[in-house]
């Protein structure tokens, strides 16, 4: 392992410390939510890759041993595409994406975009006063 994950400051550094098969997949879904918008800020959050938008969260991804997970981080937008993550192990905000399966760059722009709006509609958080 490259770097501790304690000590990651970017995506890159937080890919150093993957398998070479964990890298691979995270990688892929890297690039297919980046390839969404133009918008998306990309960034760490709790040390694994995060995308944003006008600093509201709108996905995350984190590699595990046998599959990432897709951090949607909304129970609507969850069950909006329920149907079409049949495939997929789902929780209450994500779902996992085995080693061994893709996922399609139509429906990662359907889930971010969904997101997106969904941020949309509610206010930006202000930043906690230090």
């Amino acid at each position: 392992m490259a770097t501790s994950k304690n000590n990651i400051k970017n995506v890159d550094e937080y890919l150093a410390t993957l398998s070479p098969a964990q890298k691979e997949h995270v990688k892929k879904i890297r690039q297919l939510i980046i390839n969404v918008s133009a918008e998306l800020e990309e960034g760490l959050t709790y040390s694994t890759p995060a995308y944003r938008v006008k600093g509201k969260l709108v996905v995350g991804i984190a590699a595990a041993k046998t599959h990432t997970g897709f951090y949607v981080m909304s129970e609507t937008v969850i069950e909006q595409f329920k149907d079409k993550l049949r495939d997929y192990e789902l929780a209450k905000t994500s779902f996992k994406i085995p080693l061994s399966k893709t996922i399609s760059a139509t429906l990662v722009k359907q889930i971010v975009l969904a997101r997106i709006n969904e941020n949309s509609s509610t206010p930006l958080k202000t930043p906690a006063k230090k």
